[in-house]
């Protein structure tokens, strides 16, 4: 990719940020951010879930953090993530990853990200002969599965519900990579994985 390009793609991805910056309205609309995601938006979730003897545990030691927090806090990065300074742009606290061990208070917001997580499930995987998939399922299906355990502690009625979850935002980042990724890895052509890729039908999506 040419300088170019990458200026234009990082000036594309602050835009955003600064408009809501610049909104006091839009950030008070919000009381509340639910993420969904990957690596690009896992706050910790892997780091505290993940063996201690494997990759998992890259994150938990420099340069992972070194330039804003200065410790590793499980974060890819060396710093803040893009989930972090939408947070912060929205005065809102920088959203805790739901396997935190302690002071768990998720009433204004949880990360259900986890590094590595895949966009289908792992059984499907297994069904399908794929040898070099770890035995971890951190899917978007379980990730929207802790969520659903998590909701009867956010609101108990359905208008309590409606009105919390209509001031909240949720952020479902990317994910998807590591399929891809897999696949090949596997010894798939790019048309093969297209055939795995799940079908959108309106709002709903179908797979294989």
């Amino acid at each position: 990719m040419k300088l170019m390009d990458l200026l234009m793609l990082f000036f594309l991805l602050l835009l955003p940020l600064s408009c809501l910056g610049q909104s006091n309205s839009i950030s008070s609309n919000y009381n509340a951010i639910f993420s969904f995601g990957d690596s690009y938006a896992d706050t910790g979730n892997l780091a505290i879930i993940g063996s201690p003897v494997s990759k998992n545990s890259l994150t938990l030691a420099p340069p992972y953090g070194v330039t804003f927090f200065h410790h590793p806090t499980g974060r890819c990065s060396d710093g803040r993530i893009v989930l972090d300074f939408i947070a912060q742009d929205l005065g809102l606290p920088l959203v805790e990853p739901y396997w935190k061990l302690e002071n768990r208070n998720f009433i204004q917001g949880a990360n259900f990200a986890v590094s590595g997580a895949l966009a289908l499930d792992y059984e499907f995987y297994v069904e399908n002969n794929f040898t070099n998939v770890e035995n971890a399922n951190t899917s978007l299906n379980v990730q929207l599965a802790w969520f659903e355990q998590l909701k009867p502690s956010l609101c108990s009625t359905p208008k309590q519900c409606k009105d919390y979850f209509g001031r909240s935002l949720f952020v479902l980042g990317e994910i998807g990579a590591d399929d891809y990724m897999l696949m090949m890895m596997a010894g798939l052509s790019i048309e093969e994985i297209k055939a795995y890729v799940p079908d959108r039908h309106g709002n709903n999506f179908e797979c294989c």
